[in-house]
């Protein structure tokens, strides 16, 4: 495989045009062109022009390299040699309970409390949320002719503790303390027009 730089309109930080880079197999056989720059990386095989290329930007382009399993050999320092087992890569990829995690957490929290709670990058989180195709779920509103057939009305007590602690607590806790559902209280939140930022 051999990679050249074909066009290199850098200077400090990567430019609109960024960098194309000119890739041909062992023989020289030139198999298409790599362009990146801020936003994409852009695969153009063969002749295929920079607009018509293959895209993909960084966030989904640094999932899908964490969650590759990679070449499945470590450096054993005890004998110096190389031998099977998890890479980094392996050992970065995202398991089955930490997605179960994520699908449940994004319902109420954001990309960054995430990646904060499970000890990963925000463009890992990110990119993983992308892949997977999660949505916030929007909270609907209900009429007010449906509001008494739904559940138990709201006190004007449990209303006055709902907007004192929505903004220092999650819908979890305030759920728990109410002895509510945790979609009553998001639910009402919304409704109430209450937001942290």
């Amino acid at each position: 495989m051999q990679v050249k730089i074909k066009n290199f309109d850098v200077q400090m930080h990567i430019k609109k045009k960024g960098i194309e880079l000119a890739v041909s197999d062992s023989g020289g056989k030139h198999l298409g062109d790599l362009v990146i720059n801020q936003k994409y990386l852009t695969w153009c095989k063969g002749r295929t022009r920079r607009k018509t290329g293959k895209k993909i930007n960084w966030d989904k382009f640094i999932s899908i390299i964490q969650d590759h399993p990679g070449p499945n050999r470590h450096f054993n320092r005890k004998d110096g040699k190389y031998r099977r087992g998890l890479s980094q890569l392996d050992k970065n990829a995202w398991t089955p309970r930490e997605i179960k995690r994520l699908r449940i957490d994004f319902r109420a929290m954001s990309a960054s409390e995430i990646a904060a709670k499970m000890g990963r990058s925000l463009p890992s989180v990110r990119g993983k949320i992308a892949s997977l195709g999660i949505k916030k779920n929007p909270v609907r509103q209900r009429s007010k002719s449906r509001a008494h057939d739904i559940g138990r009305e709201w006190s004007k007590e449990e209303l006055s503790m709902l907007r004192k602690y929505y903004l220092t607590q999650s819908a979890t806790q305030i759920a728990r303390e109410l002895k509510r559902s945790h979609a009553s209280v998001r639910g009402k939140i919304a409704a109430l027009g209450l937001t942290k930022r």
